[in-house]
């Protein structure tokens, strides 16, 4: 190929050029590089070949137009889309068709024929330019550029043409680039379409190499005339290169941008308003970036773009950074601003900044606006020293005592953000300018911080005070006034703010690092500790720590740390870890006295050494040292020396933490295996004589499951037996799961599981007795009558002395048989909740004994809740959990293996058919809930017949049944509102369950009962709380917040409740009428909490009333929105629990507040009491407004709410509801009542009856109320109620 090339290059240069083309342009490029490099100058070819290149290069960009003219859509359109399918022939079709056909089939070839002579063309033309570039590249510069010029002018000036040629767009822009490169004559006409083509290449490809072009040409941009109209796209272009992150990220694409500004007055202009508009989105980056442009700018620009720069766009950003109205938006501003302060030493950036800052800082600094005092402050601290460079000495000197002015006031602030700033800026100020500042002002700066802001109120401030003393040690001149300042930030450690605790560890950290930094009383201690060590080889503690670079205990005293290090959380516990390491465990001493350190740590705070082992590898400690430790501190429990048993505890906490770290690793597990020997653990567990020790005993062998683990199996059962006040008690829990780690690592858990179940059914057999017994008794108690006092009375003395014995042994036996079914019920539960444990539990034989025997006892507990003290809920929620979890998994029961007794229907009759038709969790839920129920009905009757003051009259006066409950339970008093916390409690995992169980099964069977259990107990918990109220049931401080807690959950899981069953009702299964009543039920509780608990309960009830609001309302509607055609008026006669005690509080609420004549006092009160329920009335009326249908639902209720007042003759109830109604739900002057129709229908029964009523009343308060809610509604019955009358809801349903 090269040969044949060779030779048509001898011949001419047509030939030449003529068969390259040919060749083809990639087959060809390396032999003409060769080639067109050989020519010397006196061959023939150096003087023809510019002209023929000229002449090839004219004739295929005219074959190359012809062919986009005659066919520019065909080419255009075959180049984006792929060719046309040709139609595919067929004998059947007629003649007319194939004649078509073929005639498309010729338009199509001939389509692809001018397409592949357009490609050829262009691949010759590609060829001509690379060969003009050879001939411009030329090493010795053989042809001449005139010659050259024509060839590479017509290129350039056909760019546009060649618009969908990439490559060879690419190659002409390259040409011209050399061209300018080597500074050509004529290069000033090639740089008119090439430069906007390199432009829009380096935005759209995005490439580093293209960004490196456009700078090394950035001159030839000074050649346009930016004022022409015409020369609007290459500025948008150039605009648009502001906003590319890689001409950002670049230095030369900084640098070109910035060469911009000096092309025009006018792009100056529109490329600052284009920064300007990036300020409130860019990131940091991006923001450095315009403010390194913008000074590279401003130093090169003269005139009038200068002026531009400082007075329109800097002086506009120095006002923005103080009049911002957020921190981030002021603080992206001052980046901008940091591009000239980082440059301040450049000859007229002080000046300029001080002619920019000067007339606003000091005035904004002492405005009135926080945000503009804490901006200003931003300022001044980034720009300090304020100062005029041309100004005399004492003009410099008066000026900067103005600042430390302002800046002393400012720590001082009310605004807890500015003296945060303050503070830290004040230590940013004394770290970069100690040597200028005055001594007397550096003493009064730091004694401000460290004695009123180190103490400040504000969490935020006294960080700020730490962070701050922690960048001024960077400057080591602080050093020496620090070190008699530093000991009054000590107390920090134990502050309240755990980001606090955490940086002045840090300081610590530092303090300990800086090897210069010596406390005076650390100097005289440490040459004491070298002639100590001369005399005597001590191995104390005070021994390691006093050496010539630990001066932090002069901050914080060792106790201190170590009480922290014990009992803070655990990212502090890693950085006093890492403080304390080089001194208690250092690796530059022997193994045995790194020990030994580690030890003397363990003996003097046990938790904190235990706390040490447990980070200590994480902050570098050697893992082989640590496995040494480990060994010491075992040998160390085995030998029974002179220790406590919180060392003990401490040592064996540090020896399972050091377990814990090291046994990831085989050959550290395998060397802790071996150490423990049967004998070895026998008498670890003997020497761990408590809970702590036992669990620490139990982390090590699970962790490491030694061989001779079996000789603890038995006292590990007494562990998790031994149960009696676990479910109380967080740290036995804590100390029950680890040995049930230790159960599950042995594969003792069925052994376990076997001894839980046995204990369950002693308690639940128990349960049968005990439930038995009761009733016998109560019915024994009822049917007695009193008798003389004659007769035998020492015998009947003697048996009911001996009677009472054996009753007492038997309470006893079953107490203790219950609350150790308590304890293992927790621990059922607690074993739920693992994945691992939950396998075990459920894969366990004696499952269904376990369900069977929690069934009776959670019965047992329901059922007793209100006679006994020591009723748990534990029982109930392991019962619960069980079923979730069984169901879940499809766990059945065999039901012969009941222990428990039949559920009965209200008929008494079993309901086993329906039972063995329910799933499990369906028949729990069932369960729970029918016994539930037998309880509040028995306190409902109670309630009814005995008198709230009953349980406080004298006993004489009561019945039986009133003296079998007011018996002592094993010596404890009775307390009647411990066992109503009880049945809250046990209602409340009830309510749970029931909520949990829908994540696993359709409860849609039993909506209507757990509705109805909810209302039981929402109505129970009212009127209690009313009771509490009232002082005839007073709940003492523990039991009434731990009710409560419950409370508030029971109103989350009861509104959940009502959202499942909306979400599932549908057209053909409609929500019942006690979801409606449910929900009037919640809004009662909650003026109920406000009312009788006070605004403090009311507030922590209202964050969940928020969430589930729209939940409520749609249940207020929900009859109406389901059921138009039903009336509201039924929900209140088919209620249990009366009219709505919200309704009639949001009655009042209205009269008062819009009453003049009443009593102010009795308005403070009512507006005292029910602060958070207007709350919540506000944020409903704010979600009906929007829901114009639930709004028509919700109306509807209401004004039934005051037709029943109406029949009652309780106009102020009627008054209330309707100004409510009428002035907040529904404006009828803003035309809002056109639509509601179910409002329009109500209040077309309504209206006739009140005007009926108001004529029969006479003069009086009644009457007044009555015209008041006439007066209210007339307008809205005048309107729309002629209409209504003649046809009913015409323009309601119309408009609706």
């Amino acid at each position: 190929m090269e040969k044949r090339l060779r030779s048509s290059l001898k011949s001419s240069a047509d030939e030449f050029l003529s068969s390259a083309a040919k060749l083809g342009f990639r087959s060809v490029k390396p032999s003409l590089k060769t080639l067109i490099y050989s020519l010397r100058p006196s061959s023939d070819v150096v003087s023809s070949l510019p002209l023929s290149l000229h002449n090839s290069i004219s004739q295929s960009i005219t074959r190359f137009q012809d062919l986009s003219g005659s066919g520019t859509t065909a080419a255009s359109n075959s180049s984006l889309t792929p060719p046309t399918k040709r139609v595919r022939k067929s004998s059947r079709r007629p003649e007319s068709n194939k004649n078509d056909d073929k005639d498309d089939v010729s338009v199509a070839d001939d389509q692809q024929a001018k397409l592949e002579a357009k490609t050829n063309i262009s691949e010759n033309l590609q060829i001509y330019a690379y060969a003009a570039y050879l001939c411009v590249t030329h090493p010795e510069n053989v042809f001449s550029a005139s010659d050259l010029l024509p060839a590479v002018q017509e290129l350039h000036d056909n760019l546009v043409v060649f618009e969908l040629e990439s490559n060879l767009l690419s190659d002409i822009a390259n040409l011209c680039e050399e061209w300018w490169k080597r500074e050509l004559p004529g290069r000033e006409g090639l740089i008119t379409q090439s430069l906007p083509f390199l432009l829009s290449k380096s935005l759209t490809l995005k490439k580093k190499v293209d960004v490196h072009k456009i700078n090394a040409l950035r001159d030839a941009f000074a050649l346009f005339d930016f004022e022409d109209e015409s020369i609007e796209d290459l500025k948008l272009l150039l605009i648009r290169c502001l906003i590319s992150p890689l001409y950002l990220k670049m230095d030369e694409g900084r640098r070109f941008l910035a060469f911009l500004f000096g092309l025009s007055r006018q792009l100056v202009k529109e490329s600052l308003a284009m920064i300007r508009s990036q300020i409130p989105f860019g990131r940091k980056s991006m923001l450095e970036a315009y403010a390194d442009i913008v000074f590279r700018a401003w130093k090169a620009a003269e005139g009038e773009s200068r002026e531009e720069i400082e007075n329109e766009f800097l002086q506009a950003l120095i006002d923005s950074s103080i009049h911002a109205s957020s921190g981030s938006f002021a603080a992206s501003i001052r980046r901008i601003l940091g591009g000239f302060i980082s440059q301040r030493t450049t000859d007229g950036v002080e000046k300029l900044i001080f002619n920019l800052a000067e007339p606003v800082i000091f005035r904004s600094l002492q405005a009135a606006n926080s945000n503009v005092r804490q901006n200003a402050l931003h300022l001044l601290i980034d720009v300090f020293p304020l100062e005029d460079p041309d100004a005399t000495r004492e003009v410099k000197d008066i000026l900067l005592h103005k600042q430390f002015f302002l800046i002393e006031k400012l720590l001082m602030d009310a605004c807890p953000d500015i003296r945060a700033v303050a503070v830290e800026g004040s230590c940013r100020i004394l770290h970069m300018f100690w040597e200028i500042i005055p001594s007397s002002t550096i003493t009064k700066l730091i004694t401000k911080i460290l004695d009123d802001m180190a103490h400040d109120v504000c969490n935020v401030v006294r960080l700020s005070t730490v962070n701050g003393i922690i960048y001024l040690l960077g400057n080591p001149h602080s050093h020496e006034i620090l070190k008699v300042t530093l000991p009054r930030l000590g107390h920090l450690i134990m502050d309240s703010a755990l980001s606090i605790r955490c940086a002045t560890i840090d300081l610590l950290l530092l303090l300990k690092g800086i090897h210069n930094f010596q406390f005076h009383k650390v100097q005289i201690l440490c040459k004491l500790q070298l002639l100590m060590e001369r005399l005597y080889s001590s191995t104390s503690s005070t021994v390691y720590l006093w050496n010539p670079y630990i001066c932090f205990l002069q901050v914080v005293h060792l106790d201190v740390l170590l009480s922290t290090l014990a009992n803070d959380q655990a990212v502090v516990g890693q950085k006093i870890t890492k403080l304390l390491l080089p001194s208690y465990f250092p690796t530059t001493v022997t193994p045995e006295e790194a020990c030994q350190r580690c030890v003397t740590l363990i003996r003097r705070s046990p938790l904190a050494g235990a706390r040490f082992c447990e980070f200590a590898l994480s902050e570098g400690a050697s893992p082989q040292l640590l496995s040494r430790l480990f060994k010491v501190l075992i040998t160390l429990v085995l030998s029974r020396a002179n220790m406590g048993a919180d060392q003990i505890d401490g040592i064996l906490m540090a020896a399972a933490n050091i377990c814990n770290n090291l046994a990831t690793k085989d050959i550290y597990k395998t060397s802790f295996k071996d150490e423990l020997t049967a004998k070895k653990l026998m008498c670890l567990f003997t020497a761990a004589n408590t809970g702590h020790a036992q669990a620490s005993v139990c982390n090590i062998v699970s962790t490491v499951v030694p061989e001779a683990a079996d000789v603890l199996r038995q006292e590990c059962m007494a562990l998790v037996t031994r149960c009696i006040g676990l479910s109380d008690n967080k740290e036995r829990q804590a100390q029950v799961r680890m040995v049930h780690k230790m159960m599950l690592s042995c594969g003792w858990i069925d052994y376990m599981l076997e001894a839980f179940t046995a204990l369950l059914v002693k308690a639940a057999n128990g349960c049968v007795g005990k439930d038995d017994t009761e009733r016998t008794r109560c019915n024994s108690l009822s049917g007695k009558k009193r008798k003389g006092k004659q007769g035998t009375k020492v015998s009947a003395k003697c048996k009911r002395i001996s009677g009472k014995k054996r009753s007492d042994i038997a309470k006893s036996s079953f107490y203790e048989d219950y609350t150790v079914s308590v304890g293992i019920a927790w621990q059922l539960k607690d074993l739920l909740t693992y994945s691992n444990t939950r396998k075990a539990v459920l894969g366990s034989r004696s499952i269904e004994s376990v369900y069977h025997a929690l069934e009776v006892i959670s019965e047992f507990s329901i059922m007793m809740c209100l006679q006994h003290d020591y009723i748990n809920p534990a029982p109930v929620l392991a019962y619960t959990s069980l079923s979730l979890h069984m169901s879940v998994e499809n766990l059945k029961l065999n039901d012969s293996n009941n222990h428990g007794s039949k559920v009965t229907d209200s008929a008494g009759s079993t309901s086993l058919a329906s039972e063995l038709q329910q799933t499990l969790l369906e028949r729990t839920i069932e369960h729970l809930v029918h016994c539930t129920d037998k309880v509040y009905k028995s306190a409902r009757r109670k309630s009814c017949k005995v008198p709230p003051s009953f349980i406080h009259t004298a006993k004489k006066h009561s019945e039986p049944h009133q003296d079998y409950l007011n018996h002592k339970d094993n010596g404890s008093p009775f307390s009647e509102q411990k066992r109503i916390s009880n049945l809250v409690k046990l209602s409340t995992s009830i309510l749970k369950s029931i909520i949990d169980s829908s994540t696993v099964d359709c409860t849609n069977k039993h909506q209507e009962r757990c509705l109805s259990f909810t209302r039981q107990y929402v109505e129970f918990v009212v009127t209690n709380l009313r009771q509490h109220s009232h002082g005839q049931l007073e709940f003492n401080v523990d039991d009434l917040k731990e009710t409560f807690l419950c409370l508030k959950s029971s109103f989350t899981y009861a509104a959940k409740l009502l959202n499942l069953v909306l979400t599932s009702s549908t057209e053909a299964s409609s929500p019942s009428i006690e979801v409606h009543n449910l929900a009037n039920d919640l809004f009662d509780l909650i003026i109920s909490v406000e009312e009788h608990l006070g605004s403090r309960y009311g507030s922590l009830l209202f964050s969940s009333v928020k969430l589930w609001l729209p939940d409520l309302i749609l249940a207020l509607g929900s009859l109406q929105i389901q059921k138009p055609s039903s009336s509201s008026s039924s929900a209140f006669t088919q209620s249990k629990f009366g009219f709505p005690s919200w309704i009639v509080i949001l009655a009042k609420i209205e009269i008062f507040d819009n009453q003049e004549d009443d009593s102010e006092d009795e308005k403070v009160i009512l507006a005292s009491k029910f602060s958070l329920f207007r709350k919540s009335v506000e944020a409903m009326v704010q979600l009906l407004r929007a829901n114009h249908s639930v709004l028509d639902a919700v109306g509807e209720f209401l004004l039934a709410g005051s037709v029943v007042g109406l029949n009652k003759k309780d106009f102020e109830l009627v008054y209330g509801i309707l100004h409510f109604v009428c002035m907040k739900l529904v404006k009828h002057e803003n035309g809002e009542w056109m639509g509601r129709k179910l409002m329009l229908e109500s209040l077309q029964q309504m209206y006739p009856q009140m005007e009926r009523m108001g004529k029969e009343l006479r003069n009086g308060h009644e009457k007044e109320q009555l015209e008041k809610a006439i007066e209210l509604v007339e307008p809205i019955w005048r309107c729309y109620g002629d209409k209504t009358s003649k046809d009913p809801m015409e323009t309601g349903s119309g408009d609706s």
